[in-house]
């Protein structure tokens, strides 16, 4: 019972994120991994900020990269408690920001993280990103995935439903692996400094 209503409450933040989305457009940078991934979600808030002087940029400054922070990242709250005053306000606000806000941003640098299969989808249900970034691979996550090829099958979800730009990492062993069924268009770095042909 307790799990069903926690998806309850996930999917009426979600179901709100959806509705801000929608009404407002914002150009959406997505980014997961088993590891740099809040670093690279701040340095690329940082650069897009630096660089597009005319546009508003955001990104949280909590790692609301869950399936309730991610929502909660695209209302533009930070300030989320688990208490029932919290809660209430957090409820109160999001509905004002998903219907009769005007817009918070332009662009948003999102992090899309999870922990156990089908979270990536639910997170990808609530908004596909138009640039995605897939850091690296690794076994952080073992407790929660079988094993490491199940991690990237999840993560490389993100770069499945990417509109528009994909960054592979290069040295990751799974972007070549992946690199056929992601559809938009591709672009390979490296953290290695070699050159890419």
């Amino acid at each position: 019972m307790k799990t069903f209503l926690l998806n309850l409450y996930f999917q009426f933040f979600a179901a709100l994120a959806r509705v801000y989305l929608k009404r407002q457009q914002p150009y959406v940078v997505g980014i997961t991994g088993s590891i740099w991934k809040t670093s690279c979600r701040m340095i690329v808030s940082e650069i897009l900020t630096s660089n597009l002087k005319d546009k508003i940029v955001y990104t949280s400054s909590k790692n609301f990269n869950w399936e309730l922070g991610m929502s909660l990242s695209i209302l533009g709250i930070s300030d989320y408690e688990p208490q029932l005053f919290s809660v209430l306000k957090t409820i109160y606000t999001s509905i004002q920001t998903s219907f009769f806000w005007d817009k918070l941003y332009d662009i948003i640098v999102l992090e899309y993280g999870i922990d156990h299969i089908w979270e990536m989808d639910f997170l990808l249900s609530i908004v596909k990103p138009d640039v995605g970034i897939v850091t690296k691979i690794d076994k952080v996550h073992s407790s929660q995935f079988a094993n490491k090829d199940i991690t990237a099958q999840e993560k490389y979800k993100l770069l499945q439903a990417t509109q528009s730009l994909s960054f592979l990492n290069f040295d990751d062993e799974y972007a070549k692996k992946f690199e056929n069924k992601i559809s938009s268009h591709k672009k390979y770095y490296t953290t290695n400094n070699q050159l890419i042909n």
